[in-house]
């Protein structure tokens, strides 16, 4: 596999397609086992990446899987900033142009709490910092 050696990232694509179609493949297998939680694991994985590859088809497949496991499939990128919901993106731009969470809150009419829940999510779980 001569492409997969090659430097750059035009070289690393075919590598993480494969990588994603191995996940998506594990994860479908560990379903039917009845291994629901890890399936969702590798799914949840094999989708992000092969979102990131431009692999449409198996994208969709990989989400198809991730909900027959009873996941909700909220958007295909787990990390960054693709990965937030509407509100959690407004959030992390308020808070990004120096705003407070106070001021935040009071922009977006909701409460205090919830801005710091919405901030979690892009400092803490998609490695994305606002």
């Amino acid at each position: 596999m001569p492409a997969a050696r090659g430097g750059g990232r035009a070289g690393r694509v075919p590598v993480r397609l494969e990588h994603a179609k191995a996940l998506v493949d594990l994860g479908s297998t560990l379903h039917r086992h009845g291994h629901r939680l890890d399936a969702r694991a590798c799914l949840a994985r094999g989708l992000d990446l092969a979102y990131q590859c431009g692999a449409v088809p198996l994208v969709k497949v990989a989400a198809a899987e991730l909900r027959a496991t009873g996941a909700r499939v909220r958007r295909p990128r787990l990390t960054g900033p693709e990965s937030l919901t509407p509100s959690e993106l407004r959030v992390a731009r308020l808070a990004a142009n120096g705003s407070s969470n106070r001021e935040i809150a009071q922009q977006l009419f909701v409460n205090v709490k919830t801005v710091e829940i919405h901030l979690a999510t892009p400092t803490g779980s998609s490695g994305w910092s606002a």
